[in-house]
């Protein structure tokens, strides 16, 4: 694997960043409806010392908040002078957004993780797919995209890489494994292989995904979750001094892919089991009740032996809703 982090300078929109120093600017990423810019936050730190080249998102999603305090608060922690390698950080990727509290862009109701490569002539989010990708295959040699539950679902601390049959591939599971968190799923699945992990990865990028949090607010437990996965992961790579904390081998639960469940029937909801609880095939894991309150709904868990990663924290429930994912256990 390369070394991009040993560049005299690193310029990315209007951040410019010599050895030893840190910048922060502003790279556009579409348009205004009156024709202004619309930019999205860069910080680059090019540590004076080689090393490798760290990429670092928040907000693929706009309404995921966690990973966004977390990076501001783990870059307090970085000094260029002694830093190894570079790190280049988007807080809030997809600024529209983020503006907008949603998870997908105002401009074109497409969600962003899932249409890597994207097409520089397509619709906004397409654009931002496409620059985004080409930016971290010309700049990093490893990516760390922050993730949560949004404002419709909270979600449990876990990482997630790309299981790819190559150098990449191990080097993300070794990045997902630093984090700090003992749940880690290793994914080849096909419905991911249009988000950017997956795509870097099989690249030669080494990627993952942390996810933590959830239900369109901060929680501090779970910013602190997103800022030692951060720092960890950092030390892994060997960029700052420390120890990693992470779990003992034999506490690790490897996932091997996400089972989606659903509603049949509306109302209110009520979860029976909690976030990171383990359950088993066909355990009671919901229940709705009509406006009268008698269950009309008992939801069971579609796969098991699995790992509840996320639930949904509206009260209320159409038919066909989405009730939350279920990791399956390797």
């Amino acid at each position: 694997m390369t070394q991009k982090g040993n560049r005299e300078v690193i310029e990315i929109g209007s951040a410019r960043a010599t050895r030893g120093e840190k910048s922060e600017g502003w790279l556009e990423i579409g348009r205004r409806t009156d024709d202004t810019p619309l930019q999205t936050p860069v910080i680059l730190v090019n540590g004076a010392h080689d090393g490798p080249a760290l990429w670092i998102h928040g907000c693929t999603h706009g309404d995921e908040y966690d990973g966004t305090m977390a990076i501001w608060r783990a870059l307090e922690l970085v000094d260029p002078a002694t830093l190894r390698g570079a790190l280049i950080v988007f807080p809030a990727l997809n600024i529209s957004a983020y503006e907008a509290s949603d998870r997908i862009s105002p401009i074109d109701g497409t969600d962003l993780n899932r249409v890597f490569p994207g097409d520089p002539n397509g619709s906004y989010t397409q654009r931002l797919a496409y620059l985004t990708e080409n930016l971290v295959l010309e700049h990093a040699d490893f990516m760390i995209d922050l993730h949560g539950g949004g404002n419709e679902f909270g979600v449990v601390y876990y990482t997630l890489f790309h299981d790819a049959d190559n150098e990449a591939g191990r080097a993300s599971r070794a990045l997902a494994k630093s984090a700090g968190s003992h749940l880690v799923w290793a994914s080849r699945d096909t419905w991911l292989q249009n988000g950017l992990f997956t795509r870097v990865t099989k690249a030669g990028i080494g990627a993952m995904l942390v996810e933590c949090g959830g239900e369109g607010r901060l929680h501090e437990q779970n910013v602190r979750d997103h800022e030692r996965s951060l720092v960890n992961m950092m030390r892994h790579l060997e960029m700052i001094d420390g120890e990693v904390d992470a779990p003992a081998e034999e506490d690790y639960v490897m996932m091997r892919s996400a089972d989606f469940f659903y509603s049949s029937r509306g109302g209110l909801l009520t979860n029976l089991v909690k976030l990171g609880e383990d359950v088993e095939k066909d355990q009671p894991i919901a229940e709705i009740r009509d406006v009268f309150g008698r269950v009309v709904e008992t939801v069971l868990a579609p796969s098991g032996p699995s790992v509840v990663l996320a639930l949904r924290t509206y009260g209320t429930v159409a038919g066909g809703d989405s009730l939350g994912i279920l990791g399956v256990k390797a």
